[in-house]
């Protein structure tokens, strides 16, 4: 086994693999198949390369005899390097054979995933704003702030203050403009903040205005997920697994996209491990 630090560029790969080739059929192993080994991926695909992904508890058991606790790119390589090499039937060759579909819905779930963790996090910046100035505000919402209707009333009306100025005729429109069935139940919700508190909190117009401009985010964040869940919906049933997967009760576009764009295993190889061919000694 030798150790050779390698960039993540398309040369330096393929330099790489012609070495490995030296000593006999060589195999990628790699321990994360997302977006930083894709390169690695694709260059492994054109060569017709087999390509194995160390699942995070093989890798974990495969560390601990291992002398060190450190994580560095020498130790992980070698631990890697050895995995791929001695427990080929306890990692998961992959099919790295390209498919244009299947790309698209992993970049897709990618950024869905992404923006999941940023209406998380924008939601509760956005309640944290309201409980400083009004905690009934804050509660007033209840779980309705996915409601167009809610997070538009947030972003005019922030405060206590601009609530009472536009008046329960005006707090009714806003709501009815986006969501009409909701109007006057969360009108009434806003009027009962409103009685239950007449207390204006410190600098309650400055943190108004982070609340609108929260609330316009959280929108936009809402927004996006709308149109990549139809980008989703289009994309999934154009895949030939798509039209297999459609029909299953209980798995819909989205649900059948993600299960697509898992780590795609190669057919044979967990079963039958002794298909891949034998990978030579990688660094």
């Amino acid at each position: 086994m030798w150790y050779s630090a390698t960039g993540n560029d398309q040369a330096d790969i393929e330099a790489l693999l012609d070495r490995a080739a030296g000593y006999g059929v060589p195999a990628l192993v790699i321990d994360q198949p997302g977006s930083t080994a894709q390169l690695a991926l694709a260059v492994a695909a054109r060569r017709e390369t087999p390509v194995a992904s160390v699942p995070g508890l093989v890798l974990r058991r495969a560390a601990d005899p291992c002398p060190g606790e450190a994580k560095t790119g020498r130790r992980d390589s070698c631990i890697l390097a050895g995995t791929g090499r001695t427990r080929r039937k306890q990692v998961h060759w992959l099919d790295a054979s390209p498919d244009e579909l299947l790309a698209q819905l992993r970049v897709l779930n990618g950024f869905g995933t992404g923006l999941a963790a940023d209406q998380a996090r924008v939601t509760s910046r956005l309640r944290g704003a309201l409980t400083s100035i009004s905690p009934a505000l804050e509660r007033a919402p209840g779980n309705r702030l996915h409601q167009a209707g809610i997070r538009g009333l947030l972003a005019d009306c922030p405060t206590l203050t601009a609530l009472r100025a536009a008046g329960p005729d005006t707090i009714r429109a806003t709501i009815a403009r986006r969501s009409p069935r909701l109007a006057a139940k969360a009108a009434d919700a806003a009027a009962r903040a409103l009685a239950a508190q007449d207390v204006t909190m410190p600098a309650e117009a400055a943190t108004g205005r982070v609340i609108a401009e929260l609330a316009g985010e959280l929108d936009r964040v809402f927004t996006r997920r709308d149109a990549l869940a139809k980008e989703i919906e289009e994309t999934f049933p154009a895949h030939p697994s798509g039209e297999i997967l459609a029909p299953v009760p209980g798995i819909g576009p989205r649900t059948g996209a993600r299960i697509l764009a898992g780590p795609a295993t190669a057919p044979g190889s967990p079963a039958a491990p002794s298909s891949p061919p034998t990978p030579a000694s990688p660094p």
